[in-house]
C-alpha cells in the first residue's frame, strides 16, 4: 500500500519554477521534466525507506535525467509522505533544511 504525498507550500514553489524555467528553455522539457518528477514521486510513495537519509529526519530521492533531488520526510503512522523541498543539486536547500 502506498504513501501518501503531501506538499509544503515551498516544495511547490519549487517544484513550479523549475518546471517554468524548463518550458522557457526547450520545447517539451517541462513536460519530460515533470515526467521524471512524478516517476521519483511514485517510487518514493511506494517505498519511503528505500532512500538515503540526510539527517535524522529526511530523506532524499534523486530525479532522474535532471540534477534534482527531492527532500522528504515519512510519517509512518499516518502513512503520509511530505515533500520539503524539490531543489537543483547545484544548489544549496532552503536554509532551514541545511542543519538536518
Amino acid at each position: 500500500m502506498s504513501y501518501q504525498l503531501v506538499f509544503e507550500s515551498s516544495a511547490e514553489e519549487d517544484y513550479r519554477e523549475a518546471f517554468n524555467w524548463y518550458e522557457d528553455h526547450g520545447e517539451g522539457l517541462g513536460s519530460d521534466f515533470e515526467e521524471k518528477v512524478d516517476e521519483c514521486l511514485l517510487k518514493i510513495s511506494a517505498s519511503p525507506e528505500a532512500y538515503s537519509l540526510v539527517g535524522k529526519r529526511f530523506r532524499q530521492a534523486n530525479v532522474t535525467k535532471f540534477p534534482y533531488l527531492i527532500i522528504y520526510g515519512i510519517e509512518k503512522e499516518a502513512r503520509r509522505v511530505v515533500i520539503y523541498s524539490i531543489f537543483h543539486t547545484s544548489r544549496r536547500p532552503k536554509k532551514k533544511y541545511r542543519k538536518l
